[in-house]
C-alpha cells in the first residue's frame, strides 16, 4: 500500500499547477450585433504594468485569442493593443472600448473576455438615424414644458414663482439640447450589441428602428425588472446595466432627469455590493454625476465625481486617461459652480495628461481644451481663453465634417473672446460661419437660432452698423413670436434686445416702447418684486437717461437697486453697475458730488472681487477720472486715467479701440493742466487709431484753444464737424472752448449744429 500513498502524492503536486492561478487572457473578438462574426486576423497584445509583456497574435477563423502572462495573477488589469485592421484589410474600431481599458486576468482560467469591434466609421452611419430619432424627440419634450408653461400664463390666479421656475428650467433645457450631447447619445445606442442584450433592450432598440420617439421605445425598458435581473447572476447583471443605461441615456435625452439618476443608483446599489470592477463602478458614478450636474445639483454631482477619482487613483497609473476625465469632470462641476480657480486647477491637470497620453488630433483632447478656455473666459483672461479655443477648432476640423455641430461650437466659442476683447470685425466672422453650420442643422424655428441672431445683432451695434443689428435682432424676435405664447419670458428677452438696439440708433421713443414691452411681460409672469425685473427697470432708466429725463432715469435706476440690495450680497457686481449708472446720472444733473459717491461705491465692489487686471475695472476708472475732471480736480482725474491705461495696455491688442479711448481722455486731462506735450504725444497715438475721426479734430481743436491758436483750433474743429462730431453740450459748455466764444466762426459753427438738432 505504501508505494500506491506516494503515487498519489506524486500525482498531487502534478495537478498543482491546475488550481493555481490564472495567468492567462483569452477570449473572442467578434464583430458588433453581427450574430456573433468572428473578426479574423486582428493583431492583439497586452502588458500588465511594470510586470510583463506578450508578444502579439492573431485571432483565428473563429475570432480566438490566447495572451499568456506568466508572471501574472487574478486581478491584474491588462493593457491591450488591438489591431485597427482584420486579414482582409477591412479597418476596424473597438466597442466596447471601456470594458476593455479595466480588462483583467479571471480567477476562473475559463473565463472567457469578449472584444467587440465594428467596422470603422459604421457607428457613425448608425447613429445619424438615432440622432434624428432623439433630436424629434426631445424637441417634443421641450415643447411640452413649454406647454405647461403656457398653461401658468394663461392662469387666472398666477403662481410667480412657479413661473418663475418654469422659465430658468426652460432657458436651461434649451442649452441642454445642443447637437453634441444629442449625438453623444445617439453614438451610445448605435454601440448596443444587439447579440449579447436583453429581450427588453432588443425590443427598445427595434422601436426606434420603426421610428418610434424616445418617449414610446423607453417604455420596453423596466427599471423594475432590470434591478431583479442585477442580483441573479453576472451575466444577467451585465445585461440589466445595459438596460440601465440605454433608460438613464433615453431619460436624459428628455429631460426626465429624475429617472435617469434612479437607473445608476439602482446599478451603484447592486455594484457596490457584487464583486465588481471598482473601476466600473467608478465609470457609474461619474455618468450619473453627469446627470445629476444636468439637473442643476451641483453639489452632489462633485461629491460623485469625487468618489470616482478617489476609486481611480487608487488603482491606475498617474496619467492614465481615466484620471484625466475625471479631473476634465470636476473642472466642469466647479465652472457649473462658478469656483472658477478650483475649475482651472482640476483643467490643467487633465490636459497634462491628455498631452502625455494622446495622439494631438485626440477628440478628448478637444474636450480638455475647450473646458479649460470656458474657464480662463469668464477670468477674462481672453488670449489664453483664445489659444485653447483656436486649438479646438484645429483638431475638430481635422476630424469632423465642415458641417459637423462641434465646429459650430468653436467658432461660436472663438467669436464671442473676440467680442469680449473689442475685435468685432473678427468675432462677426467666426459668428457668422457658426450660424451657417445652425442653420443647415436645426429647424428654422429652433431657439438656438435665435440666440446666435441675438449675438450677431450684439457684434454690429458694437461696429455702429445699428440697422444690420436690428435685422438680425428682429430674426430673433419673430422665431419667438412663431413658437412661444405672447407672455413667455423669451419674448421679454427679445423686446429688451431690441429696445436697446433703438437706444443706441438714437431712436429713444422706439427703444422705450420696446423696453416697456418687456417690462410688462415680466411684471405679468414674475410678479412685482422679482428680482430678474431689476434688469428691466435699469434697462428703461437708461432710455430715460438716453431722452434727458433724469428724474425718471434715477427713478428706475433706485428701483432695480432697490431689489438688488434685498435680494445679493453688499459686494455682487450687480449692486456695483447699478451703483454706476446711478452715478452717470447724477453726473447728467450736474450733481458731480454725488456722482461721485456712488461711482467710488462701484469701485470699491469691483476691486473687492475681481483680478487687478479685469478688463472690466478700466470702465469704472474712466469714469471717476471724467467726474473729477467735471470737479475741475485734474490731477485725480489723471491718477484714474492712468490706471485704465496700465490695465489696458497690458491685456488689449494694441488696436484695440478701448485703448485708444484711454490715451484720449488722458490727452484732454493733461491739456486741461497746460500740460501740452504730453496731451500731444496722447492726441497722436489717439490719431493714428482712428485718422478720420471727428473726435481726433475735436481733441486738436481743444489743444489749440488751450494753447490760445485760435486759428488752428476753429479749422480743426471744422473739420470735426464735417467728420460728423456734433456733441453740442460739450462744445457750449466745456471750459478749453471759452476762447473761441466770441469768434464768429465758432458762433457760425454752433448755430449750424442746433439748426441740425432741432
Amino acid at each position: 500500500m505504501k508505494p500506491l500513498k506516494a503515487f498519489l502524492i506524486i500525482c498531487f503536486f502534478l495537478n498543482s499547477p491546475l488550481i493555481s492561478q490564472n495567468n492567462t487572457l483569452k477570449g473572442k473578438m467578434l464583430f458588433l450585433s453581427s450574430g456573433k462574426t468572428p473578426a479574423q486576423g486582428v493583431a492583439i497584445s497586452g502588458s500588465i504594468m511594470e510586470i510583463e509583456n506578450t508578444n502579439s497574435v492573431y485571432t483565428t477563423d473563429d475570432g480566438s485569442y490566447v495572451l499568456i502572462f506568466p508572471k501574472a495573477r487574478e486581478g491584474h488589469r491588462v493593457d491591450l493593443a488591438i489591431g485597427e485592421a482584420d486579414q482582409h484589410g477591412k479597418q476596424i474600431e473597438v466597442v466596447n472600448e471601456k470594458e476593455v481599458e479595466i480588462c483583467r486576468i479571471s480567477a476562473d482560467y475559463k473565463e472567457e473576455f469578449e472584444i467587440i469591434v465594428c467596422p470603422k466609421g459604421s457607428r457613425d452611419l448608425a447613429a445619424q438615424k438615432y440622432y434624428r430619432i432623439i433630436k424629434t424627440s426631445s424637441d417634443l419634450a421641450l415643447a411640452n414644458i413649454k406647454k405647461e408653461m403656457d398653461e401658468l400664463l394663461t392662469q387666472q390666479e398666477k403662481d410667480y414663482n412657479l413661473i418663475a421656475e418654469y422659465g430658468e428650467k426652460i432657458a436651461k433645457l434649451e442649452k441642454q439640447t445642443d447637437s453634441l450631447t444629442i449625438y453623444r447619445e445617439a453614438f451610445q445606442i448605435a454601440s448596443i450589441n444587439r447579440d449579447n442584450a436583453s429581450k427588453r433592450v432588443l425590443r427598445y432598440l427595434q422601436l426606434l428602428d420603426e421610428g418610434k420617439s424616445i418617449m414610446e421605445a423607453r417604455e420596453a425598458l423596466s427599471i423594475k425588472n432590470a434591478a431583479f435581473d442585477l442580483n441573479q447572476s453576472m451575466q444577467l447583471f451585465k445585461a440589466a446595466t445595459v438596460e440601465l443605461e440605454t433608460r438613464a441615456g433615453a431619460s436624459s435625452s428628455i429631460f426626465d432627469y429624475e429617472d435617469a439618476i434612479i437607473c445608476y443608483d439602482t446599478i451603484l446599489s447592486y455594484a457596490e455590493r457584487m464583486n465588481i470592477d471598482p473601476l466600473m463602478i467608478a465609470q457609474y458614478y461619474s455618468n450619473s454625476s453627469e446627470i445629476i450636474q444636468s439637473n442643476g445639483k451641483y453639489a452632489k454631482a462633485l461629491k460623485y465625481e469625487e468618489k470616482a477619482l478617489a476609486i481611480r487613483h487608487e488603482i491606475l497609473n498617474s496619467n492614465h486617461s481615466d484620471l484625466a476625465q475625471s479631473y476634465h469632470s470636476i473642472s466642469s462641476v466647479y465652472v457649473s459652480l462658478g469656483e472658477y480657480d478650483r475649475a482651472l486647477e482640476y483643467a490643467e491637470k487633465a490636459i497634462e495628461i491628455g498631452e502625455e497620453i494622446f495622439d494631438p488630433n485626440h477628440p478628448d483632447l478637444a474636450i480638455f481644451y475647450n473646458n479649460i478656455g470656458t474657464v480662463y473666459d469668464p477670468l477674462g483672461e481672453y488670449d489664453k481663453a483664445l489659444e485653447y479655443y483656436q486649438k479646438v477648432l484645429d483638431i475638430r476640423k481635422e476630424i469632423f465634417h465642415p458641417n459637423h455641430p462641434s465646429l459650430g461650437i468653436s467658432y461660436n466659442n472663438i467669436g464671442t473672446v473676440y467680442e469680449s476683447i473689442g475685435k468685432y470685425d473678427k468675432a462677426l466672422e467666426y459668428l457668422q460661419k457658426a450660424l451657417e453650420i445652425q442653420e443647415e442643422i436645426l429647424d428654422p424655428n429652433h431657439p438656438n437660432l435665435a440666440g446666435n441672431y441675438f449675438n450677431i445683432c450684439n457684434i454690429y451695434t458694437s461696429l455702429g452698423e445699428y440697422n444690420k443689428a436690428l435685422e438680425y435682432a428682429k430674426k430673433g424676435l419673430e422665431i419667438g413670436e412663431e413658437i412661444f405664447h405672447p407672455n413667455h419670458p423669451y419674448l421679454a428677452i427679445s423686446y429688451n434686445n431690441i429696445g436697446q438696439t433703438y437706444n443706441v440708433m438714437g431712436e429713444h421713443y422706439k427703444a422705450l416702447e420696446y423696453a416697456k414691452k418687456a417690462l410688462e411681460i415680466q411684471e405679468e409672469i414674475l410678479g412685482l418684486n422679482h428680482p430678474n425685473l431689476a434688469t428691466y427697470y435699469n434697462n428703461i432708466g437708461k432710455v430715460h437717461e438716453s431722452l434727458g429725463e433724469y428724474d425718471k432715469a434715477l427713478e428706475y435706476a433706485k428701483k432695480a437697486l432697490e431689489i438688488f440690495e434685498e435680494i445679493f450680497d453688499p459686494n455682487h457686481p450687480n449692486i456695483a453697475t447699478l451703483y454706476t449708472n446711478i452715478g452717470t446720472t447724477y453726473g447728467n444733473i450736474g450733481e458731480y458730488d454725488k456722482a461721485l459717491e456712488y461711482q467710488r461705491k462701484a469701485l470699491i465692489i469691483f476691486e473687492e472681487i475681481m483680478d487687478p487686471n479685469h478688463p472690466i475695472l478700466p470702465k469704472f476708472y474712466n469714469l471717476i477720472c471724467s467726474t473729477y475732471r467735471s470737479l475741475g480736480e485734474y490731477i485725480k482725474a489723471l491718477e484714474y486715467e492712468q490706471k485704465a491705461l496700465e490695465i489696458r495696455k497690458e491685456i488689449l491688442d494694441p488696436n484695440h479701440p478701448d485703448l485708444a479711448a484711454s490715451y484720449n481722455n488722458i490727452g484732454l486731462t493733461h491739456a486741461k493742466l497746460n500740460q501740452f506735450k504730453e496731451a500731444h504725444e496722447a492726441f497722436t497715438t489717439y490719431e493714428k487709431r482712428f485718422p478720420e475721426a471727428g473726435r481726433s479734430f475735436r481733441n486738436w481743436a481743444m489743444y489749440y484753444a488751450l494753447k490760445g491758436d485760435k486759428e488752428k483750433a476753429l479749422l480743426n474743429l471744422k473739420k470735426a464737424i464735417e467728420l460728423g462730431y456734433n456733441d453740442l453740450n460739450w462744445l457750449e459748455t466745456d471750459d478749453s472752448m471759452d476762447s473761441l466764444r466770441n469768434e464768429e466762426e465758432f458762433k457760425a459753427i454752433i448755430a449750424s449744429l442746433k439748426k441740425q438738432k432741432e
